[in-house]
């Protein structure tokens, strides 16, 4: 079944929101059959173009072999969790700049981790070497 959601996101909590649904649909998806872990999957990231966001959960990451930020840092954080290695693990919101909003992984000891950059994202000053404040999704 495929789904389409339509929205506009106006702000970066409605992203971390939408975040959070990511994970979880991946942490699901996890639990019903084995998935290679990313790194060892072949997956490379991808970038979309300028203006269009699908977010994939990993079947789908898998099948088309590359995703960005948002589809990266929900089945790392998801197979954190589902494995147990890392239960506290979240994907999360970097805010970069005013307009600019990354995703990663933030670790259970407080650690970031950037599936995106490991995955092949190029280093131009942006999202992989800024400091940017985290959001999280708080239910």
């Amino acid at each position: 079944m495929a789904v389409t959601i339509r929205c506009l996101l106006t702000s970066p909590r409605q992203v971390a929101g939408m975040l959070y649904g990511l994970q979880l649909a991946s942490e699901a998806q996890l639990r019903e059959r084995p998935y290679p872990p990313l790194y060892r999957s072949g997956v490379r990231y991808v970038p979309e173009p300028y203006g269009q966001e699908n977010w994939q959960i990993p079947s789908v990451t898998l099948q088309l072999r590359g995703g960005d930020c948002e589809d990266l840092a929900a089945w790392r954080a998801a197979e954190l969790v589902v494995s147990g290695a890392d239960p506290r693990a979240r994907a999360v919101v970097k805010i970069v700049r005013p307009g600019l909003m990354h995703c990663i992984v933030l670790r259970g000891n407080g650690r970031r981790e950037d599936p995106s950059r490991l995955l092949g994202m190029r280093d131009h000053g942006g999202p992989s070497r800024a400091n940017g404040r985290l959001l999280l999704w708080a239910a």
